[in-house]
């Protein structure tokens, strides 16, 4: 299993805004097209500065499914149009991780 984390910043009002995105249309697009995608989280905390941090968790049956979804340069963060336009800036790539369930 493999873990991708990638993460956001946003504005509070932009942050529920990129929320519901991801739940109502772009998770359901991934999940359409994805063959091998196990989850999608979305993690966020608000920051001393007011904003929003975001923390993205997507998990993977394997390398090839990462691939599928991000491409050979698959650590290049893959951030959709419509995302683009609410969040505030974004990490330029994404840390994947290979996890084994221990409980």
């Amino acid at each position: 299993m493999i873990e991708r984390i990638w993460h956001a910043r946003a504005e509070p009002e932009d942050a529920d805004e990129y929320e519901q995105m991801l739940e109502h249309e772009i998770v359901p697009e991934f999940e359409a097209h994805i063959d091998g995608l196990l989850g999608f989280r979305l993690g966020r905390r608000e920051t001393a500065s007011g904003m929003v941090e975001l923390v993205t968790t997507m998990t993977f049956e394997d390398w090839e499914a990462v691939e599928e979804f991000a491409g050979e340069d698959y650590e290049a963060a893959h951030v959709p149009e419509i995302a683009q336009d609410v969040l505030k800036d974004w990490e330029p790539t994404a840390r994947h991780y290979e996890c084994e369930d221990l409980v």
